[in-house]
């Protein structure tokens, strides 16, 4: 068992590690530290370092910026850690450049950390794996103690458990719903063929409940099954979460990767009494477990009560220039739930470093912050921009962003609010871009790039008219054309929609829909005979557009009067 990376700048309580480049190469191992404190510390690495500068050398020999991370990947090292604000205010371009040329991991180190720290991290990480079996549990106890006991977060929890059974790890409640999941391989494929992995539904069938359920009344604390599924089969692990009589929920450990051997067990029911101290807290508190956040989240972008003053301060503390011009680029990651703890840290850590490469570019700030499977992203401008530039902006990175995580197999859906300037509006940007998330994935699920301005129309629609009264100006506009194309296999809607689009611009629109300009003119005449209405008349068309993205709703029911879902 080895140390990678990936697993060590998730797991490190001494810092927050920031990757900027190389991330195909985070699972590196790494086995011990140094410090480049001579120009001639490439002869004195032998391989598996994490190798740190703070600048004092390399700052004043420009010529090693440009080999350094090369002989470090020559050399067998992990990767290169940057401390910043000393001699360094910011990565130079050289290493980051080096190291996804070579997929050799570079890091931001903020400036507050200690060398010493990070070396007794690392090493003590190392010897941790290399303990005998007693004293290995003792510390695997002791360290999910304190991960329980220190960060409250179950997700963070869920990875070190699943990380030290080498198996994906799922909990659910009593009634066998899944409450949550950490799939060590990031493949859910696999598990999806014998669990049903949806979050607050059944992972087993009736039949297989009730032979759990016998499990727990003979007060066993371990359960051991085999399930079958079209001739293919998985040895399942379970284990209780139990106070006295009380049964709070179970472990559930599919061994994916290898059977469970005596330690795992040991730590497996070592680890259910935390648990089950926890669900008994919260049920006796009558509080739901509340998801950590940070202040700038709960109350800039979550809250559209916060005062003035108070937002203009936790925009000052966070570094957010609140004077600025801005647009918010929400990226949400999809299956997100699925990703391990470490994986979802590797990735925002991918999107913040781009964004900042990205917005550089084009002379813009960049501020980033993440709330559950979002990366929440604010291009900031300077006050005088003009908002159509800084909008097309946006979205060229946005679309950069997701494909560059398409090459890291990680789809996104990514939201863009409007421009806005007023420091009450950034919580309005954030909402928007979760509206116009929600909308366009249901009304265009092949796209992945939504912006407000695209899908305003739906959300006043959705948010100030009932369905009935949605469904009245459906009936009383587009109604008769979209049973008529229903009835004839033809595409008017279409047709219409998209002429609207081009301002009514026959050339235009029949590029755009493929027909022949004479087909289109063609087509429109029949259109004004279906809806016996004079297209001429800018209300009357004005009416149609509204009638047709009232159609689009009636399609999506689960879109009427939605607000974004913030919880």
């Amino acid at each position: 068992m080895v140390l990678t990376l990936e697993q060590f700048s998730a797991q490190s309580e001494c810092c927050k590690m920031t990757c900027v480049a190389g991330f195909r190469g985070l699972q590196r191992e790494v086995n011990s530290f140094s410090i480049v404190d001579t120009p001639e510390i490439i002869s004195w690495l032998r391989g598996g370092e994490l190798v740190v500068d703070a600048g004092f050398i390399t700052s004043k020999h420009p010529e090693m910026q440009k080999t350094l991370v090369a002989e470090l990947n020559r050399r067998g090292c992990a990767g290169l850690g940057i401390k910043l604000h000393r001699y360094y205010d910011a990565i130079p371009a050289a290493f980051i450049e080096a190291g996804n040329e070579l997929d050799f991991p570079v890091f931001a180190l903020p400036y507050e950390v200690r060398f010493c720290d990070l070396a007794y991290e690392i090493h003590k990480q190392v010897f941790e794996q290399r303990l005998t079996e007693t004293q290995r549990l003792c510390e695997v106890y002791s360290k999910l103690v304190h991960t329980f006991s220190t960060h409250q977060d179950l997700n963070r929890t869920l990875y070190d458990v699943s990380r030290i059974l080498n198996n994906p790890v799922l909990l659910a409640n009593a009634g066998g719903e899944l409450l949550a999941m950490e799939n060590l391989v990031d493949n859910p494929d696999h598990l999806a063929e014998f669990f049903q992995l949806s979050f607050g539904k059944p992972l087993f069938h009736a039949e297989r409940m009730q032979e759990i359920e016998q499990c727990w009344r003979q007060k066993l604390r371990t359960h051991r099954m085999t399930l079958t599924v079209q001739g293919r089969t998985l040895a399942v692990v379970l284990a209780a979460i139990r106070t006295g009589e009380q049964l709070w929920g179970f472990f559930v450990v599919p061994e994916c990767m290898q059977p469970l051997g005596k330690e795992q067990y040991h730590i497996l029911e070592s680890i259910c009494p935390l648990l089950a101290l926890h669900f008994a807290w919260n049920h006796l508190s009558h509080n739901e477990p509340q998801e950590e956040t940070s202040e700038f989240v709960n109350k800039v972008l979550l809250s559209s009560t916060t005062p003035l003053e108070s937002i203009q301060t936790l925009c000052t503390v966070n570094g957010f220039d609140y004077t600025r011009k801005r647009v918010c680029i929400n990226v949400t990651l999809e299956h997100f739930e699925n990703l391990t703890f470490s994986r979802r840290n590797v990735l925002r850590d991918l999107l913040q470093s781009e964004c900042d490469r990205l917005a550089e570019q084009q002379g813009y700030l960049c501020y980033c912050t993440s709330f559950r499977s979002c990366v929440t992203i604010f291009l900031l401008a300077a006050p005088q921009t003009n908002s159509r530039t800084l909008s097309a902006d946006a979205q060229q990175i946005a679309q950069a962003l997701a494909a560059l995580l398409l090459q890291y197999e990680a789809p996104v859906r990514i939201g863009i609010s409007d421009c806005s300037t007023e420091p009450e509006k950034i919580s309005v940007a954030f909402s928007q871009t979760l509206s116009c998330i929600q909308m366009g994935s249901r009304l265009a699920p092949d796209e992945r790039l939504y912006t407000f301005d695209e899908y305003q129309i739906y959300y006043l629609l959705s948010t100030t008219m009932s369905e009935s009264d949605i469904r009245a100006l459906y009936e009383e506009t587009i109604a008769p054309l979209h049973r008529f194309d229903l009835e004839n296999q033809c595409n008017y809607v279409n047709a219409l929609e998209s002429y609207v689009k081009n301002r009514f611009n026959v050339s235009k629109t029949a590029t755009e829909i493929h027909v022949h300009r004479n087909t289109l003119l063609y087509q429109l005449d029949k259109i004004r005979e279906i809806l016996s209405l004079d297209m001429d008349d800018y209300e009357n068309m004005l009416k149609l557009q509204m009638g047709i993205h009232a159609m689009r709703l009636l399609e999506h029911p689960e879109l009427h009067a939605a607000e974004p879902d913030r919880a």
